[in-house]
């Protein structure tokens, strides 16, 4: 409770840093957009064929969501909008540059796994089984003055579900079947938290555009960086630096391409991101140091159920990549529709681990978003 009360503290001031100082109130503007995402991870190797595929480390990842200006007005964003009031402050939402987008919720699942699959002991000094499914729920607000985004995340979740173990079950049986790199995983038995635990994660983030506006809204290249703080099963802070490269349309520069960080364009909200979406097609790319104080799929939580590591065999200090290709496409004007592509052909971490086992992993995401504008 100390690392997660310490967080909370973090998160407060990082963005006293930012200098977010109230302002006079105005009437709120607001995204009208309606949007759905699914997207799916996979611990593939950098060129990413199904082939390659070994089902360990992060062995899989999905999720679907949904974006919709109605959301505004559900109580399930009840936690989420107090808090983000009370850390960004009501006259910074409120302020006349600010652009609230359509808030968003979804459910999303993520499966971890040792390096030895035949097993049904805890392999001791690797990473034990864990499986997280979450309900989440993202506010952003997006300032056109200054070309920068925050946004608040709320995720309610439980682990230690016997889900991840069905479906990675299922999928060694009657797809890559049981072979010598892809064997039926014998130690889920094991999971952290096993039989169920609750577990939360806020997350804060903030984004700012570098490079790669102009009147025209076409530009080759875009340059942003990041900060953000989490308190929960993921405890610390981060910094990222981003970058898109081909045919780009600008006003999408606060699209992020990592599971469901993927806003969709602004319809109803008169400003410079508004408009006919446009046609892109470019290569992205992102680096992202981590600094996490606890992590809860590597230690464990409140419940001794399950193989945990203990904290001086986990690494606090990370970096994280990923880079892929995507386009989007407009399909139909008369209501300024959208269908967004992302393949990540390569996402990868440094070792958490400070074990013998200490090793870097690998995935690879593909994200399909459509938006159905106004």
């Amino acid at each position: 409770m100390k690392t997660q009360a310490s967080a909370i503290g973090v998160l407060c001031l990082l963005f006293s840093i930012l200098n977010l100082r109230a302002q006079e109130s105005n009437p709120k503007r607001e995204d009208k957009s309606h949007s759905v995402l699914l997207y799916t991870d996979e611990d593939f190797k950098p060129i990413q064929l199904i082939g390659a595929a070994n089902d360990q480390n992060y062995t899989m990842g999905f999720g679907f969501g949904y974006s919709a200006p109605i959301f505004n007005k559900s109580i399930m964003f009840g936690p989420n909008r107090f808090l983000a009031r009370i850390i960004l402050g009501r006259a910074f939402i409120e302020k006349p540059t600010i652009i609230e987008l359509s808030p968003s919720i979804s459910i999303n699942g993520t499966a971890f796994t040792p390096l030895d699959l035949r097993s049904p002991n805890p392999i001791l000094g690797d990473r034990p089984y864990a499986f997280l499914l979450t309900l989440s729920t993202k506010k952003s607000f997006l300032d056109e003055e200054k070309d920068q985004i925050f946004t608040s995340e709320l995720n309610i979740g439980v682990l230690g579900t016997k889900i991840g173990q069905w479906v990675q079950t299922k999928i060694h049986e009657n797809l890559i079947r049981d072979t010598a790199n892809t064997p039926i995983p014998k130690g889920w038995d094991n999971q952290i938290s096993k039989g169920g635990e609750p577990t939360f994660l806020y997350a804060l983030s903030y984004e700012k555009l570098v490079c790669g506006f102009n009147n025209k809204n076409r530009s080759l290249f875009e340059l942003k960086y990041g900060l953000g703080a989490t308190a929960g099963y993921y405890t610390g802070v981060s910094a990222s630096l981003s970058t898109r490269l081909g045919l780009l349309d600008n006003r999408n520069w606060f699209r992020n391409y990592s599971q469901l960080q993927n806003h969709n364009g602004l319809y109803g909200t008169p400003s410079k991101y508004s408009g006919k979406a446009r046609t892109e097609a470019f290569l992205f790319g992102m680096i992202k140091p981590v600094y996490n104080v606890y992590n809860e799929l590597l230690t464990g939580g409140f419940s001794n159920q399950g193989y945990r590591l203990r904290d001086e065999q986990t690494r606090h200090l990370r970096l994280e990549w990923n880079l892929g290709f995507g386009v989007t496409i407009p399909t139909c004007e008369a209501n300024n529709s959208s269908l967004a592509i992302s393949w990540m052909l390569n996402a990868g971490r440094t070792s958490e681990l400070n074990t013998p086992y200490r090793r870097a992993h690998q995935w690879g995401t593909i994200n399909l978003a459509y938006n159905f504008g106004k």
